[in-house]
């Protein structure tokens, strides 16, 4: 999918689960199923205490169709200390120079010796929606 045409949902679910390792649950309210992607540090919150983990739910003999109804984790497109999680997630997974030059493509910035101090400076101060393309278009060149 592309990032331009997701919601700010779908986008911080993307992240939360290619950049972050989040994880899928499953869970059973009454008759209906749901499925939740929580985010590690989610798991503390009260909440998390009705999710089951499993990959295969069946009932009966039919696998259950969920639908993606819950997404618990940051807002990585607008929550800036999160932001930093997914920079340093990149750094760990050695990713940080395509990280720096998929931001400055996302900024319209060619990385090379033409750029001036100015140019620097706006990269610095791009925004969480920007830094999060960035990240994806940097994931995205890891698994192509």
């Amino acid at each position: 999918m592309n990032w331009d045409k997701m919601t700010p949902k779908q986008q911080n679910i993307w992240i939360a689960e290619n950049v972050m390792g989040a994880q899928r649950y499953h869970y059973i309210s009454g008759i209906s199923t749901y499925e939740a992607v929580i985010c590690e540090s989610y798991k503390r919150k009260p909440h998390y205490r009705i999710l089951v983990k499993n990959n295969n739910l069946k009932i009966g003999n039919s696998l259950v169709k969920t639908v993606l109804s819950a997404y618990y984790g940051p807002k990585y497109t607008s929550d800036l200390p999160a932001v930093f999680e997914v920079e340093e997630k990149i750094k760990e997974l050695g990713r940080q120079d395509v990280y720096v030059n998929r931001l400055f493509d996302v900024y319209g910035y060619a990385c090379d010796a033409s750029l001036e101090f100015s140019d620097f400076f706006n990269i610095l101060h791009a925004t969480p929606e920007q830094r999060m393309k960035a990240a994806y278009l940097t994931m995205k060149e890891g698994n192509t």
